[in-house]
């Protein structure tokens, strides 16, 4: 019975990533060993490393630029063509 209280505080905790609709959850970033969880409405899907580079086609798609805070900013291919060439 006591596990079962915990675990419905666990669950319900605000501070719980997985509270949220839409997660994803990085671990040992950048190690042989990192898995990544996916959690999109009800459903869980786990990925892990292999430790081998990717490889296959496609395009260029945009730019990501990290701030001095730290924080990304992604920029699609075609709004950096529209600001640089002024159109």
């Amino acid at each position: 019975m006591v596990i079962g209280i915990l675990m419905i505080v666990i669950v319900r905790n605000p501070l719980n990533p997985f509270s949220q609709e839409n997660v994803v959850v990085v671990e040992n970033p950048g190690e042989a060993n990192m898995r990544m969880i996916v959690k999109n409405g009800e459903e869980l899907t786990r990925y892990e490393s292999t430790g081998e580079m990717g490889e296959g086609g496609g395009v260029r798609a945009g730019i990501t630029y990290r701030l001095d805070d730290g924080r990304m900013i992604y920029v699609p291919e075609g709004e950096v063509e529209r600001r640089d060439t002024g159109r």
